[in-house]
């Protein structure tokens, strides 16, 4: 499950890990939400499970919603696992997700100073929107790294450029106390508590950390009076540096943010004359005065931070969900840029990878604020594309068939889908695989670490990754451990390893598995539960083959080296049906159950690389698929054994394979797959 909070009212929200990435309507304020860690872009507006528990002093009021039940076969039905609380839902109905009008201006001024930087933003002119940091830092992690994470929160605080300071929250304080460490040096800098003065505050947990880990900011609502304030804190000294109200009663701090070393951006939400507005304001952390405040349009969410990114001088926010790219100056709260990516995309590359629905999975600005990342998403795959800050040119440097995100989903990762390193030679991508810029190929992998629910968050320094050992919360077989000793440890990137078998690779050294290699193709299939078996090994063949070509090998009859996949089918979750209906007051979430239960399918399969000469296997991977969340146009247990096949197929397209095996015990597999702690 993911837990996260409304960015407009903090009305908290647990939701399944299958809506990772998805646009919510929160049920208190009607503001749309995205669920962290992307991997989806349909739009659900209803179906997510209710808020956790109600936010003390929340402001009253509700959006209207519209029941998506009309009659006959397009009546929504929801089934939820028996025991878990997991839900499919059947016969939804999908909305049209529309990019933002590229001449509309979301931010406007006091006094109408918004509208003149919405007239230049529009503008065909670029202007360069380079940031770089504004103190450069050796990002190495410490060799040695080792910091012991017992009663810490495992939710850590980062700043919002690529740096080695992170804070690490204490368990069980009802004042945050937080430890902020230098991972360059291993070093802790010094223990915070942020106490801002006054009784009866509730604290946020969204505690922020500068890029150069000496201000920490916090907020708090005073539950009498129901002003929030903030406050900064001086991490050396640990004492407070200014404190200040946010907005009126009753005002909600929704998102803030650094804008460079001595400023920080809120954004709160308000009810005035029975509207919620938001407001977007700029303040002097130093001495806590306001700079300036503009007024944004009741569904204004640039500034919301499930969809921005702020570049590293802390100078520009680039935000953007689908096809449009709208950047800020921090500096004046002015739009200064709006870009349509669409027409970029098809001038940088023609071909039928750029279709209409591709849409931002997640972005990331380089280490040296010159260039911004974009991962994106359609039906047919995912790709990863590069904007030149400066000039405003975009190249595609990567594309997958299928969808990544469910190949590396199970279990699902922490940390942000899209991660540059340090020096600009690459990216990891789900917390499980490296993408080598100038190869434009995986050269690395991290191999998951076993029996763990989320993979914990994975940071890339110069040469090593920093990552948390003991995340299994439970063993092989599924006994709670009691005795776990989590720290945040270093492992380093066999670099000269990883060269030596590329170089292999490059000059068609002696190997079971080349480049451009002649392979064979082997499907096997077992039990299926609907459809026959010479159907179904069919589709998996011309899956396979697919998958294959991707990785440019070419598919021929007896051929030494072997592809297999064996497949068969069981049945799986039993699921119980509920249907929606219209919402009140009374079943504000709009659910009626229905008495009926559901039997899905569960598929089960082996991929392996297989030498007919030696009769040895080379490599192989078990996968177990058994569907706890499915979208189903309708109840049966055929329609979601159709569902599950059609999931497994797009998995397929996406799945990690090996792409070189070497002879020479010497070398190692491609990509290199690194082994974390457990």
């Amino acid at each position: 499950m993911i837990k996260f909070d409304c960015e407009t009212c903090f009305q908290e929200y647990k939701v399944r890990d299958d809506r990772a990435g998805q646009t919510l309507k929160c049920k208190s304020c009607g503001s749309r939400m995205r669920v962290p860690s992307a991997g989806a872009d349909e739009d659900f507006e209803e179906e997510y499970m209710e808020p956790v528990r109600p936010r003390r002093n929340k402001n009253a009021g509700s959006s209207k919603q519209k029941s998506k039940s009309k009659s006959g076969s397009n009546t929504t039905m929801i089934a939820i696992a028996a025991g878990v609380g997991l839900v499919v839902i059947i016969g939804l109905g999908f909305l049209l997700l529309k990019g933002k009008d590229p001449g509309q201006n979301n931010v406007a001024g006091n006094g109408g100073a918004g509208n003149a930087g919405a007239d230049a933003a529009t503008s065909g002119a670029w202007i360069s929107l380079v940031d770089p940091p504004r103190i450069a830092t050796d990002w190495a992690a410490d060799p040695q790294l080792s910091i012991d994470l017992k009663e810490k929160n495992d939710s850590y605080i980062f700043p919002n450029a690529h740096t080695p300071f992170i804070g690490l929250k204490a368990t069980g304080q009802p004042i945050p106390l937080i430890s902020v460490w230098n991972l360059a040096t291993g070093k802790e800098v010094n223990k915070v508590s942020l106490e801002i003065p006054g009784d009866r505050l509730y604290y946020d947990n969204k505690i922020k950390l500068s890029s150069d880990g000496k201000t920490l900011l916090v907020t708090a609502r005073n539950t009498q009076t129901k002003i929030s304030h903030l406050a900064s804190y001086d991490v050396s000294s640990g004492k407070m540096i200014s404190t200040w109200e946010a907005g009126p009663a009753e005002a909600n701090v929704s998102t803030y943010e650094f804008c460079g070393p001595s400023k920080v951006f809120i954004k709160t939400l308000l009810k005035e004359n029975n509207k919620f507005i938001n407001k977007i304001s700029l303040w002097d952390l130093n001495s806590g005065k306001q700079i300036k405040e503009v007024l944004a349009t009741s569904n204004h969410n640039d500034f919301d931070s499930f969809s921005y990114t702020i570049s590293p001088g802390g100078k520009y926010l680039i935000s953007g969900m689908f096809r449009t790219l709208s950047v800020y100056d921090l500096s004046t709260l002015e739009l200064v840029k709006t870009i349509e990516l669409s027409k970029l995309l098809k001038a940088a590359d023609p071909g039928d990878i750029v279709s209409n629905s591709l849409s931002i999975i997640e972005k990331a600005v380089s280490d040296d604020g010159s260039e911004l990342a974009l991962w994106m998403k359609d039906s047919n795959g995912t790709s990863l594309w590069v904007m030149n800050l400066k000039e405003g040119s975009v190249s595609n440097l990567l594309y997958f068939p299928g969808d990544l995100y469910k190949a590396f989903s199970t279990p699902g990762y922490s940390g942000n889908t899209l991660a540059w390193s340090p020096n600009g030679n690459g990216w990891l991508i789900h917390g499980a695989i490296f993408v080598d810029r100038q190869r434009k190929q995986v050269t690395w992998a991290i191999k998951p670490v076993p029996n763990v629910i989320l993979r914990a968050k994975v940071i890339l320094t110069g040469d090593s990754l920093v990552t948390q050992t003991a995340s299994a919360l439970e063993d092989a077989d599924g006994n709670t451990l009691y005795d776990r000793k989590p720290f945040l440890v270093t492992v380093p990137i066999p670099q000269e390893e990883i060269q030596k078998s590329l170089a292999a690779y490059d000059s068609k050294s002696e190997a079971y598995l080349g480049a451009g290699q002649q392979v064979s193709l082997e499907v096997n299939v077992g039990e299926i539960k609907f459809g026959k078996p010479e159907e179904v090994k069919s589709i998996l063949g011309d899956v396979i083959t697919q998958r294959l070509k991707t990785e440019g090998f070419q598919v021929a009859d007896d051929q030494p080296t072997v592809f297999k996949i064996e497949y068969k089918e069981q049945a799986g979750n039993t699921l119980q049906l509920a249907k929606n209906v219209k919402p009140s007051a009374a079943n504000p979430l709009g659910r009626v159950a229905t008495g009926q239960t559901l039997e899905t399918t569960a598929a089960l399969f082996e991929l392996s690389w297989y030498d007919r000469e030696s009769q040895k296997t080379l490599w192989s991977k078990k996968v177990a698929i058994n569907p706890r969340v499915l979208y189903l146009k309708e109840a049966t247990a055929q329609g979601a054994r159709t569902e599950m096949f059609e999931n497994l197929q797009s998995r397929l397209r996406a799945e990690f394979i090996p792409y070189f095996i070497p002879k020479d015990d010497k070398l190692k597999m491609l990509p290199f797959e690194i082994t974390l702690p457990e």
